[in-house]
């Protein structure tokens, strides 16, 4: 068992971007960068939006600490 205080951390620069108006049928998209701010490599199993309208995609191999990665969606 790792010890809370070696655990990875996700932590975000932003948790909400809003598109604004967006015309029916056109395709958006935005990336939110993240850093793992804890001690040891995070591996993001499963990633989910709250709607069918939304996929996201985030990194699948494990990401170190203090390294910036994005996680986008479309």
């Amino acid at each position: 068992k790792i010890p809370d205080s070696e655990k990875p951390v996700l932590s975000f620069t932003d948790t909400i971007y809003r598109f604004g108006t967006v015309a029916e049928g056109s395709e958006v998209s935005h990336s939110f960068p993240f850093t793992n701010t804890g001690k040891s490599d995070l591996l993001i199993s499963n990633a989910s939006a709250s709607c069918g309208c939304t996929v996201p995609e985030w990194p699948k191999e494990p990401v170190p600490p203090v390294i910036k990665i994005f996680l986008s969606i479309t």
